[in-house]
């Protein structure tokens, strides 16, 4: 679903991305939440952290960028995106990174009761997340779910009745989840998180922004990997993009060679 037309939606090489900073995006959320608590009527809506790689992949993937077009709120999580939007005449733009997203919305989360899964990582990791929320002040964690992104999972997310689904299955694989699923789990929102459990935020006051390097278990898949073997973070985005690589997008680079250090963070 399409957030509310009041809040400015560009695009950036063709891929959909909201104008927002990060109490914008935390109150359109938590608005969203309590409208659907108070009308189940009220349509799921799934958030994106867009960052350079998701930008690359809805070029060559029609049905990733068809969810990215449904999503409620496209988030610019990525210094590439900001960039673009600067350059696209929106000077206001910020980065706001995924994984503070999520904390902010916790903090109110709580004391407003709504209920929040947790949806992939490795075997475990989706509890041990769990506990560090919790230990972080009051919330309501009412599932950790370390299935993979199937009907499976999504039956089991939906007796646990959430309001909020946070998915962490990787770029490219929690937002087709999270779209085809979260109607039907009964969510008024899901984000996708990436890597941001297997990056391990230090969870001791510092924010999510920075993080410890703790090994994250992988068995059979990698929440970290995003799922694809070809996704490459940009270097930029804008009139000229080369990935990691050096390799061109197709047009000509500009400007700052500035990492993307998006909320989907990988481990070496």
């Amino acid at each position: 679903m399409r957030v509310a037309e009041s809040l400015p939606r560009t695009r950036v090489l063709g891929c959909p991305v909201d104008v927002v900073d990060m109490a914008e995006a935390v109150d359109r959320i938590t608005q969203h939440v309590e409208r659907r608590r108070e009308d189940p009527a009220v349509p799921a809506g799934v958030v994106v952290t867009l960052n350079p790689e998701m930008v690359m992949r809805a070029r060559h993937d029609a049905a990733f960028a068809a969810v990215l077009d449904d999503a409620f709120l496209l988030i610019p999580d990525g210094i590439g995106v900001v960039s673009a939007l600067h350059r696209r005449g929106h000077p206001e733009a910020v980065r706001v990174a995924g994984v503070d997203l999520v904390d902010a919305y916790l903090a109110g989360a709580g004391r407003l009761g709504h209920r929040v899964a947790l949806a992939g990582g490795a075997p475990g990791v989706a509890a041990e997340a769990a506990r560090r929320y919790r230990e972080r002040g009051p919330v309501e964690i009412v599932a950790a779910d370390s299935g993979d992104a199937n009907d499976e999972t999504a039956a089991r997310l939906r007796e646990a009745a959430p309001d909020m689904v946070l998915a962490a299955y990787g770029a490219g694989k929690q937002e087709p989840f999270l779209n085809r699923h979260l109607a039907g789990i009964g969510a008024a929102i899901g984000i996708g998180v990436g890597g941001t459990w297997c990056a391990a935020p230090d969870w001791n006051g510092h924010g999510g922004s920075r993080y410890s390097r703790r090994a994250c278990a992988v068995s059979g898949r990698s929440p970290c990997s995003g799922g694809s073997s070809d996704a490459r973070p940009l270097e930029c985005i804008g009139e000229g993009c080369t990935d990691a690589l050096g390799r061109r997008s197709g047009v000509q680079r500009t400007g700052s060679s500035a990492q993307d250090t998006g909320a989907d963070a990988r481990l070496p």
